[in-house]
């Protein structure tokens, strides 16, 4: 069965709509159905239901309504009935936005030439400020390294994501271009690279992508040995690190916006979908 949420006696220009209506709203993907006079004279001459429908803007206001009987509207296979949908659209842009730039930064160093010189490339100097400002201290014991660090886990966790979304691809941001295993095994081992402490960034996102059950068995081998090289001294989900892969790779780091994704049905295809159901409830409007 269908559901649809019809509301009344609400203000939708107010300041801040009550949780309630907001979750709804998000469920039906930005459309707000309304019982209103239009609608129900519209309901009158028509001889079916006609709702008004509010359609949120990415300003967070809504336009002005539009009348609509049921067969206007389109029925997903998940989720609510809507007009329009507002969100998957935005939700998937602003995740591709979020690494746009460093995707065109790293492009101009087609064999991780940066990383050999230990320089981050000028462009991303600013980002990785701005990451620092926003999530705070990264969890390097070596903190004239951390920028470099920060920027190398950036490059490898976007390499390892390319090759999830794309099997057959050689791209690398950190080495020379090379195959998924290799490319992993070779960071992996290098104990002078500082990534043995993000080994379980890396195996998380290597088990929540297409990339899960597809490797080699080496590269659970070399993530091994770096859990047994740190001894327990590594990089964990409460810190910096991960908040900033969420920020840059939000499909899989970012678990309320994964959820969102699983729900509208717009999560991409190199990311494996959540196994238990998604719920949109205080989530996020993109």
């Amino acid at each position: 069965m269908d559901l649809i949420w019809v509301l009344h006696g609400l203000d939708l220009n107010a300041e801040q709509l009550p949780q309630s209506f907001n979750d709804i709203i998000r469920r039906h993907r930005g459309n707000a159905f309304v019982m209103d006079q239009s609608s129900l004279e519209a309901s009158n001459e028509q001889g079916t239901v006609v709702l008004s429908c509010y359609l949120k803007g990415s300003d967070g206001k809504f336009d002005p309504p539009r009348l609509v009987n049921l067969d206007d509207l389109t029925y997903p296979a998940r989720g609510l009935p809507f007009l329009e949908d507002r969100i998957s659209a935005a939700l998937t842009e602003r995740s591709r936005e979020m690494r746009r730039r460093w995707h065109n930064v790293f492009k101009g160093y087609p064999d991780g030439d940066w990383r050999r010189l230990r320089r981050i490339p000028d462009p991303l100097q600013g980002e990785i400020e701005a990451l620092k400002k926003q999530h705070g201290m990264m969890s390097t014991y070596h903190e004239d390294d951390s920028d470099f660090l920060l920027c190398l886990l950036v490059a490898f966790a976007l390499s390892i994501a390319a090759h999830a979304a794309k099997p057959d691809t050689r791209l690398s941001y950190v080495t020379r271009p090379v195959p998924t295993a290799q490319l992993i095994n070779l960071i992996m081992q290098r104990e002078d690279l500082g990534m043995q402490q993000y080994a379980l960034i890396i195996q998380y996102l290597i088990e929540n992508t297409t990339l899960n059950g597809r490797l080699p068995k080496s590269v659970g081998e070399h993530l091994e040995r770096a859990f047994a090289a740190k001894e327990g001294n590594l990089c964990r989900e409460w810190e910096a690190e991960w908040a900033v892969l969420a920020d840059l790779i939000p499909e899989v780091f970012d678990t309320r916006v994964r959820e969102q994704m699983t729900y509208l049905g717009c999560l991409p295809d190199w990311v494996r979908p959540l196994e238990n159901g998604a719920d949109l409830s205080e989530l996020p409007y993109p």
